[in-house]
């Protein structure tokens, strides 16, 4: 019964399983990587490909920001602005703009300022907000805003305010000390194109690997059915033996073919699998004959 299940099975169609293995590593790259993957099509690209390098973004044409000053107001803190102008993308899209940058910037806070006045600020996921983040979000922009509210145009003064509000509540432990790493701005693409790579690479091989050790594994398979049926054979042949012997005449002496036999019956007992069964045959085969 095993062996003709054994032989019926069907080995497996590493092919398709490979297919299914590639289109599954692509989605899974695509579910990790999916903001990245599609900055490029988001009004926040230019803001986060300058971000992920500086701390302050200017949109091209603007002039009269003073950018160094706005640098040593934020060091090293987590905090970020984009100025830009009222018509641009960025501006238009407040709500998901400044949330494009957050998503793809680690542990930072991020304001808005277009034409002069602040419209929008948001945080990331990880910026650690030690108490209710719901909260701690509606109070931080509301006062900000009530703050800069007679500040427009001035985006230095702008900018610090924002550093004072962060270092109070740092001080005040609502939000816990941190400082930016900075990271040069292609990262993001070129630790996607690695993970799918490796991804691939690991897909491919591994499958390589996998249906030559599931070939080996088969025809290991396949030897141990080959050896329970050869066992079967020579056991069939022994009984026939046995048989043969019983029918024998009283009158005929069997002593040495019966001890031929027991050493025989012994051997089969005791055989391992794997070994093999060519030595053992043959002699049993010769005890057929002399009984026969």
């Amino acid at each position: 019964m095993s062996s003709t299940v054994d032989k019926d099975r069907k080995p497996p169609d590493w092919k398709l399983l490979r297919r299914y293995l590639y289109v599954l590593v692509v989605a899974l790259i695509g579910l990790l990587t999916w903001r990245d993957v599609l900055l490029p099509f988001s009004s926040a690209r230019p803001v986060v490909a300058a971000l992920d390098r500086d701390v302050v973004y200017v949109q091209d044409g603007i002039t009269g920001v003073d950018v160094p000053g706005i640098q040593r107001a934020i060091g090293k803190r987590p905090v970020t602005v984009s100025i830009v102008t009222g018509d641009s993308a960025v501006a238009q899209d407040k709500a998901d703009a400044c949330r494009g940058v957050v998503d793809r910037i680690d542990g930072i806070m991020h304001v808005i300022i277009a034409d002069g006045d602040f419209v929008r600020g948001c945080q990331s996921d990880d910026f650690p907000i030690v108490r209710n983040a719901f909260g701690w979000d509606f109070v931080t922009w509301s006062v900000y805003s009530d703050t800069t509210q007679f500040l427009k145009g001035d985006h230095r003064a702008m900018a610090e305010q924002l550093v004072a509000h962060y270092d109070n509540e740092v001080f005040r432990g609502r939000v816990l000390p941190d400082e930016r790493v900075f990271t040069f701005s292609a990262y993001r693409y070129v630790f996607a194109a690695g993970l799918l790579v490796g991804m691939v690479l690991l897909v491919h091989f591994g499958t390589r690997w996998l249906s030559r050790g599931a070939a080996a594994l088969a025809g290991r398979r396949a030897e141990r059915v080959r050896w329970r049926e050869q066992r079967a054979d020579v056991e069939s042949e022994l009984a026939l033996v046995a048989m043969r012997m019983v029918a024998q005449s009283p009158r005929r002496s069997l002593g040495e073919i019966s001890e031929r036999y027991l050493k025989a019956l012994a051997d089969w007992e005791a055989a391992k699998p794997g070994q093999p069964w060519d030595e053992l045959r043959d002699r049993v085969a010769a005890l057929r004959e002399r009984v026969t």
